[in-house]
């Protein structure tokens, strides 16, 4: 119990530490980036009935794969430093890219596998375990910090998988206690946001400010959490108390 009232108090100092730096500025710079992905894939579906409509799909992926790229580069320089520069936005920027790119296409595998073996699972009292509740499950809980462990470790490909789940083994318990609402905001947008125009707009407002302020807090858990074991914690709590 102690040494999850160190994390949580530890990510929230950090995050507001965060905030106080250049992290404030992460907010518009998360939702312009949403809009602009919104932007690309309405172009790309008036083009998918074009000449070049065989392709669109694919477009559609790189455009957001280079938009997740920035995402992590920012996120990163956030939770090391608790800074960003729009000046240095592409300085390395293809190290992210293709980093995210990788992890990308080992989740698109994965993701075309469950759902085509589907009906190998909807048979008498498996049918709870389809596929799209099986590739939910691993993404938002078993490898849940998987964002992070791209652009905190800098890994990519089956070593960020590996690293995730090594995160996961370790601190299973307090990632998922520090990240409840966030997987609760995944589980139920759906729920969330029916309802009459007037409601679903300040649901929608709220969601783009409280997301990426969860993004950063994600970050800055994960790099205590990375830097640390329970037992240097607990000696760093310690340390505290005495003076």
């Amino acid at each position: 119990m102690r040494d999850l009232k160190i994390i949580f108090k530890k990510a929230l100092l950090d995050t507001i530490a965060a905030l106080r730096g250049d992290g404030k500025y992460f907010i518009p710079f998360f939702i312009g980036c949403l809009f602009l992905l919104r932007g690309i894939e309405e172009i790309l579906h008036y083009m998918s009935h074009g000449p070049i409509g065989f392709i669109s799909g694919i477009l559609n992926g790189l455009a957001t794969v280079a938009v997740y790229a920035v995402l992590a580069k920012v996120l990163n320089s956030i939770t090391l430093t608790n800074r960003f520069s729009l000046r240095g936005l592409f300085y390395n920027y293809g190290t992210y890219f293709f980093n995210v790119l990788n992890v990308a296409f080992y989740i698109y595998v994965a993701r075309f596998l469950l759902f085509y073996s589907q009906p190998l699972f909807m048979a008498g009292e498996l049918n709870f375990y389809s596929g799209p509740m099986i590739f939910f499950i691993v993404m938002q809980i078993v490898l849940n910090p998987l964002p992070e462990t791209v652009y905190v470790e800098g890994v990519t490909g089956g070593t960020a998988f590996r690293r995730c789940l090594l995160f996961m083994k370790d601190n299973f318990l307090p990632w998922l206690l520090l990240n409840l609402f966030y997987i609760f905001i995944f589980f139920a947008k759906d729920i969330l946001f029916r309802g009459e125009m007037e409601v679903v707009s300040i649901q929608t407002l709220l969601m783009l400010i409280v997301i990426p302020l969860l993004f950063i807090m994600r970050g800055k858990a994960y790099l205590f959490l990375y830097q640390t074991t329970k037992r240097k914690r607990a000696f760093m709590s310690e340390y505290d108390d005495f003076f």
